[in-house]
């Protein structure tokens, strides 16, 4: 007996050590551009690049010159040029998309801190280069990217916040993953929504997958259950973590959102 609980306990510092130093490639997935990717040349007109501490970060700016802007944080596996041609339908607002460090063609690395200082920064540059008030700021944040839309709202005035497949805490959702980890004591990377969520009173969207086998249902309504302000949230059926901006539902709430 004695032999397997040395052995058990040992199997469980190499597990928990494992996940310490290699929770980095567990929680971001850098996506580059991929060898059949046109997305530089057939958007070329459309690129921006903006300098954050050290590191110069690529994205796209669409529909210029508009008096709306939404502001898109991606997925922590989305390399965000695959979103453009949804957002061109979306034709009374400007939409900046940017690649987070790491991503693209970006250098750096990943990390909270990183993605968080960046995001208010680039928030701050945007937002006063092309002149657009308060009243007419809208972040749109999907799965990782929902936590970093609502720091930026609960530091930043905007007018509405939309979050696709979003969870309460990244701790919750390596948990759920990984039970036997002390995740609460070694995660680096908390991404605590719920810390931002009552401070963030704009009136807000949030889309959930279904079917998600990624965040699931439960962590999604807990933060709905918790944001600041009038919040509105649809299950769209049969959608998976993945796939929910396939389905018909997706663009057309987000579109009736964005006309209220």
């Amino acid at each position: 007996m004695k032999t397997i609980l040395i052995a058990f306990f040992s199997l469980y510092l190499v597990i928990t050590a494992g996940f310490y130093f290699f929770q980095d490639k567990l929680i971001f997935f850098p996506q580059k551009f991929s060898n059949g990717s046109n997305s530089i040349a057939k958007y070329e007109n459309l690129e921006i690049t903006i300098k954050v501490g050290g590191v110069t970060l690529h994205g796209w700016l669409l529909n210029e010159g508009k008096e709306k802007l939404i502001i898109y944080y991606g997925g922590n596996a989305e390399e965000v040029s695959c979103t453009i041609d949804g957002f061109k339908s979306l034709e009374n607002y400007s939409v900046l998309v940017m690649n987070y460090r790491g991503y693209g063609k970006n250098s750096g690395s990943p990390s909270e801190k990183y993605l968080f200082g960046d995001a208010l920064e680039i928030f701050d540059y945007i937002t006063d280069t092309l002149h657009i008030q308060p009243e007419n700021r809208v972040l749109f944040g999907r799965s990782l990217g929902s936590g970093i839309a609502l720091y930026v709202a609960s530091m930043r005035k905007v007018s509405s916040i939309i979050l696709v497949t979003p969870f309460d805490s990244m701790r919750n959702i390596v948990q759920d993953k990984i039970p036997i980890v002390p995740v609460g004591m070694i995660l680096k990377h908390p991404f605590h929504s719920l810390s931002y969520a009552k401070d963030v009173t704009c009136p807000s969207l949030i889309l959930i997958a279904k079917n998600d086998r990624v965040i699931k249902n439960k962590y999604s309504i807990n933060l709905v259950k918790n944001m600041g302000g009038d919040c509105k949230y649809f299950f769209i059926e049969n959608a998976g973590h993945n796939t929910i901006h396939t389905y018909p539902e997706y663009w057309s709430l987000i579109t009736n959102h964005l006309n209220e």
